[in-house]
């Protein structure tokens, strides 16, 4: 195992635990505030992981940019609820 495969392993487990903490949020809102709370760490988290790929040059942030814009243009269409103005 290298540095890129160390950072890509961790990313993916960083994106494990966005999702869960997102179920957790949605399972038990009584609980909303540390629910966001845990929310917020675990994207710190993944991002972070994320900045340190960017860093050693193992991911194009140009690239992302490109795609998160392009992912909100396909997605927004769909949206049952539609972005207030």
């Amino acid at each position: 195992m290298n540095r890129k495969q160390e950072l890509l392993d961790l990313l993916q487990e960083e994106a494990s635990e966005v999702i869960q903490a997102v179920s957790k949020l949605r399972r038990f809102p009584q609980n909303s505030d540390k629910r966001m709370k845990d929310l917020y760490l675990e994207i710190g988290d993944f991002c972070g992981i994320m900045k340190m790929l960017i860093d050693e040059g193992f991911l194009d942030p140009a690239s992302i940019q490109v795609a998160a814009e392009d992912k909100i243009i396909r997605v927004e269409p769909f949206m049952k609820h539609k972005k207030r103005t």
